[in-house]
């Protein structure tokens, strides 16, 4: 659902008469739902079972997503787009990494780059189809189609979820039959400081760790956000809807590349080396862009490296 807005903004555009920037407002704010949901995750995860609570937040976003089908006020979109990233940042975002923690001690970074391909791989599929949808019968269309098959898949997924392998009997992949009582020290090490003071929140915020992690998400949101574009600049330079998805595809091909050599790469040479090598992917691909002009090679390797990043 995510990796596929950006191919609706030229249909909706045109067939309602809103300007780029007052739709791209719309999806602003409704990722502006998502980070306060996101805020508000710990609390919800500590309060409700994972999967009755995925199951109801898979059909919420499902179903404000298929309702986009019928919108045509600029309002409504807003009110819709807010309850779809809201109710899809714990499925979406928080569920992944939070399961992959739990039934993986070794390997996290590689598995973490197989669920993201996965999605990068329904994004491919999505902006292809969906794109010629809207070409067919335009943006109710394809959130007709898009939204009922989304919600099916999603359902499948959450009714799946078992937060841990001790649920089932089971140990983490990785975990070593005699490691329990090799981390019995750890443990009561762990145990001993679990009560330890903190370091307060006015302290955190001013410290330069908490302005570089700013600054590191900043800048790959920005990068990032060139994907939701792709599809209305595909447009603005004579290409079809159609063509435009298959342009965001290409980035989502980057990305699910991307993903397994990040994985790899995290468990290789450490996290901060792999994002300064995926900051560098993203400027560079955001660059060439910029001056592609119309020349579809060059846009499409553009569109690549700037999905590896």
């Amino acid at each position: 659902i995510f990796n596929i807005s950006g191919i609706f903004m030229a249909s909706i555009c045109a067939t309602n008469g809103y300007t780029t920037a007052s739709f791209g407002l719309v999806i602003s704010v409704g990722a502006l739902g998502l980070i306060i949901a996101l805020g508000m995750t710990g609390k919800i995860l500590r309060k409700f079972p994972l999967r009755p609570l995925l199951v109801t937040l898979v059909i919420i976003t499902g179903l404000c997503y298929t309702a986009l089908s019928f919108c045509h006020s600029l309002p409504l979109f807003f009110i819709l787009f807010i309850l779809t990233y809201a109710a899809g940042a714990i499925p979406a975002m928080v569920t992944g990494p939070m399961l992959i923690g739990n039934w993986f001690e070794a390997k996290k970074g590689m598995c973490m780059g197989i669920v993201m391909a996965c999605g990068c791989a329904f994004g491919i599929i999505g902006n292809i189809v969906g794109g010629s949808l809207i070409d067919s019968g335009g943006y109710s269309l394809a959130y007709l189609v898009l939204g009922p098959c989304s919600l099916l898949l999603m359902l499948i997924g959450a009714l799946m979820a078992v937060i841990a392998p001790a649920a089932m009997g089971l140990a983490p992949y990785g975990a070593q039959a005699g490691e329990a009582a090799g981390k019995s020290d750890a443990a009561a090490a762990d145990a001993a400081t679990a009560d330890a003071p903190g370091i307060p929140a006015k302290v955190a915020l001013k410290s330069f760790a908490f302005i570089a992690l700013f600054l590191v998400i900043f800048i790959l949101v920005w990068g990032g956000s060139f994907q939701t574009l792709a599809a209305s600049f595909a447009v603005s330079k004579g290409f079809s809807t159609t063509q435009g998805g298959i342009f965001t595809s290409i980035f989502q091909v980057g990305a699910l590349v991307g993903s397994f050599l990040v994985g790899m790469l995290d468990d290789k040479i450490g996290g901060r080396n792999t994002t300064f090598i995926c900051f560098g992917l993203i400027i560079v691909g955001v660059l060439a862009i910029m001056f592609s002009g119309s020349i579809v090679p060059a846009l499409c390797v553009s569109f690549l490296i700037m999905g590896l990043g």
